[in-house]
Order: C-alpha cells, then structure tokens, then sequence
C-alpha cells in the first residue's frame, strides 16, 4: 500500500493568526479513525502518514474533523483527497463560536477535478480548491 502525508493548518481572520490547541480528527470514508493530531502555536499540525493512492479511479479520501474546545465552531470537511508520496496541508478557517448551541462548519469537497475557486475568501472555497485542483506541497 502506498503512502500519503497530511498535515492540517488551522488560523483565524484570513490566515492573519493562527489557532495553537485545535484538535484535529481524521477518519477514512468507511468511518474507521485514522488518526489524531494537535495544532502548536503555529496552528500547524504534525504531519499523519495515512494510505494513497495515485490512481483516480481508486483514491483515497478522507474526513477531517477539527475542533478547539468549544471557543471556535469545529469544521467537518469531507473527501480530503491523499495523494501517494506527497505531503498535503489542508488549510482550515476557524470562526469564533458565538453561541454553545452553534452547529458545525460543514464542507463537502467534491470528486470532480477542475474547480478553481481561488477568488473566494471562505473556508468552504479554499477546502474546495486545495483538494480539487492539488494541495499545496510542502
């Protein structure tokens, strides 16, 4: 089985500071946990060696869960695609949690490649993006 590597990087206010402390949860889309990582001052992840795959018909895609103790709404971000031998940085906006009832960010990344949606400051449009035109290498 090949390999892949993901790292996450979380941060507030359009990268402009970073969010120490997230916690973050990968599951593979069969539901079975992958991992878990932290985020350090930096709001950068240590890195996760998870199963890839370069062929498009039998890629490896993942769920990503993050969540920072109740401060900030967590974000769900679906079909996080691995690529074989390539480490992958996942970029995540958190947004501060204004009430303890508030739901989760939820992003669906889809399997078409193609979407270019760099004009568009959301976090949704920059999960989108990384996933399904290529992640950043790092």
């Amino acid at each position: 089985m090949e390999e892949g590597y993901l790292k996450v990087h979380t941060f507030i206010a359009d990268n402009l500071a970073p969010v120490a402390g997230a916690k973050v949860i990968i599951h593979c889309e069969c539901g079975k946990m992958a991992g878990e990582l932290h985020t350090d001052e930096n709001g950068m992840s240590e890195t996760l060696t998870l199963p890839a795959s370069n062929d498009f018909d039998n890629l490896k895609r993942y769920n990503v869960t993050v969540s920072h103790g109740g401060k900030f709404r967590e974000v769900k971000v679906h079909g996080v695609t691995i690529f074989a031998g390539i480490t992958s940085t996942l970029p995540v906006q958190m947004h501060p949690r204004s009430s303890a009832d508030e739901m989760a960010e939820e992003i669906s990344i889809p399997h078409e490649r193609g979407v270019d949606l760099r004009e568009t400051k959301s976090s949704k449009a920059m999960a989108l993006f990384i996933a399904a035109s290529m992640f950043r290498r790092w």
